[in-house]
Parts: structure tokens; C-alpha cells; sequence
């Protein structure tokens, strides 16, 4: 069970992503009792997307897996992902542009603290710590070729 928990599909994407993006609660529920990690962010290699499984939750409207992520102490409301476009946002940002659909979505992440980047933006001003938890771009040519350490460091550079 471990192996399959941790396996990353070609396009980036983890078994609880995939459990998100189809709004499979009591999969994400079994994964994260399991060890899965609720803040990976899935890596599309040719298409620079970043999102976790709360992220893909939000996105699709599912909000009893995004019950179950929040349930997970694990679960880090206020990740920063991007999109294909290289736009920042959290889940709740996520959650708001999909109007009625995601109200109830939004109201779940606003109760665990959840905050807009924008909102995350004005509460790091003059911290140090502006750009924890926002994705850097890495030479994903270096990860291609499993030199991840390699890719690591030439983002701290």
C-alpha cells in the first residue's frame, strides 16, 4: 500500500490528486490515514501547473474532500499554487472564482483560516518570510534527468 500511496503518475500528479480531482472522499480519507502528504504540489513537467490535493479540490467542487483535508491537522490551508499562467492564488482563491458552486467551498476554507494570496500578500509585507509556502521555478530539465537535488539548488543560488 505504501508504494501505491506515494506513486507519481507521468503527468505529476500523486493518488490523492487524482482522488481530489474526482471528489473520491473516502479515497483521500484512506491516503492520508495511509501517509500521504496533503501538501505536495503535483509538478505538470510541460505545463509548469502547481497544485495540491486541496487546490484540485476546491477546483472541482468537492466539498466533502475538502472536509477531509481540513480534518487532516497535515493540511496546510493557505499553500500557494500556481496555475499554467504562472498566476499565484490559494485554494480559497481557487474556490471563489467558481462562484455558487465554490461559496460553501470557501466558507469550509475561511473557517481553517484560509486566506486569499492577496490577503497572504499584505500579511507577509516587511516579513522575511514573504515567499514561504509559494512554488519556485525550478530547471525542470534537471529533474527530467533525476537530478532533483541538483534542481534544488540552483533555486536556493
Amino acid at each position: 500500500m505504501e508504494t501505491f500511496i506515494f506513486l507519481v503518475f507521468v503527468d505529476g500528479e500523486s493518488v490523492l490528486h487524482l482522488s481530489c480531482i474526482y471528489g473520491h472522499a473516502a479515497k483521500v480519507k484512506l491516503l492520508l490515514s495511509n501517509g500521504a502528504d496533503p501538501n505536495m504540489r503535483a509538478q505538470k513537467l510541460e505545463t509548469s501547473l502547481y497544485m495540491t490535493a486541496l487546490s484540485w479540490c476546491a477546483y472541482g467542487g468537492h466539498n466533502e474532500a475538502v472536509s477531509t483535508l481540513l480534518q487532516d491537522s497535515r493540511t496546510n490551508v493557505n499553500l500557494v499554487v500556481l496555475r499554467e499562467d504562472k498566476t499565484r492564488m490559494t485554494a480559497l482563491d481557487i474556490a471563489e472564482s467558481m462562484g455558487e458552486m465554490g461559496e460553501h467551498i470557501g466558507g469550509l476554507l475561511r473557517g481553517a483560516g484560509g486566506l486569499r494570496f492577496e490577503e497572504l500578500l499584505q500579511q507577509a509585507q516587511g516579513s522575511e518570510d514573504a515567499v514561504t509556502g509559494m512554488p519556485q521555478v525550478i530547471d525542470y530539465s534537471l529533474v527530467r534527468n533525476g537530478l532533483e537535488a541538483e534542481a534544488e539548488a540552483e533555486v536556493a543560488e
